[in-house]
């Protein structure tokens, strides 16, 4: 497998929040049984431990797959008016950072004057929201040209049987205005 880094990027973005000043962080994800949410969970609850803040588990959402757009808008929402307390939230994957975003909109709130955020994985409308949205940006080309090239090699070196290699890149954290540090909020 060719893969970013989800554990250290996540955690790098823990970090990045807490050294803007935020304690009180949140985390949205799919409840799906895949390795790169795992691995950005895993990232997640060893980010808040090593920044010496207390995990709770009432700061995590999983929401179900089986959720539409509306319906997950709504989980959301609900998930920050129970938790008045986050002062940010990590998005785990750009989709549901999108929809976080609308959350945030109908709520009210202002990022990152009422709430930071940080989503994985970059999108456009990242950079084109006000006032920018700090994301984890996937080297994909990288993940693609290694995956690519570990295929080429195996066929050159007339491999019939699936190698066990895994590759893991590292991300990018794109530092925007939605992590802007709490002192310097206007």
């Amino acid at each position: 497998y060719v893969l970013v880094d989800n554990f250290n990027a996540v955690k790098d973005g823990i970090e990045c929040f807490v050294h803007s000043g935020y304690q009180q962080i949140g985390f949205v994800t799919k409840d799906l049984d895949l390795i790169q949410l795992n691995e950005r969970f895993r990232g997640y609850s060893e980010g808040i431990t090593a920044q010496n803040l207390k995990f709770k588990k009432k700061n995590i959402l999983n929401l179900s797959p089986k959720l539409s757009d509306e319906e997950a808008v709504l989980a959301i929402k609900e998930f920050i008016v129970n938790n008045k307390k986050l002062d940010a939230i990590f998005f785990s994957t750009n989709y549901l950072g999108a929809l976080g975003l609308q959350s945030l909109k109908d709520l009210g709130l202002h990022i990152p004057e009422d709430i930071g955020v940080i989503s994985f994985d970059d999108n456009e409308l990242f950079n084109l929201y006000p006032p920018g949205i700090t994301s984890i940006k996937q080297p994909t080309y990288e993940i693609a040209k290694t995956a690519i090239d570990l295929l080429f090699s195996q066929i050159r070196h007339n491999e019939t049987a699936v190698a066990t290699i895994g590759v893991q890149l590292p991300a990018t954290l794109i530092e925007r205005g939605s992590t802007r540090p709490k002192s310097v909020v206007i």
